[in-house]
């Protein structure tokens, strides 16, 4: 993780089941890289946001779009 400029941000190891999930912060360009390891299973990446972080400002919550309840 260190040769690729990345670092861990957090982890969970469960050893009987043999499972990692780590959230893992690195440059796009290494990403290609890591997922290609034949010890993960899958990558989430970031969501793009719709809005820029000037646009956002100026916003009140009725100008927000309709969001979907998280998946249960």
């Amino acid at each position: 993780m260190a040769a690729a400029k990345g670092r861990v941000a957090s982890e969970y190891i469960n050893h009987y089941a043999g499972v990692i999930l780590a959230r893992v912060y690195l440059p796009s360009d290494a990403l290609m890289e890591f997922g290609s390891l034949d010890v993960i299973s899958s990558i989430d990446l970031l969501a793009k946001p719709g809005l820029l972080r000037s646009q956002l400002f100026g916003l009140a919550v009725d100008d927000l779009p309709p969001t979907r309840p998280p998946r249960s």
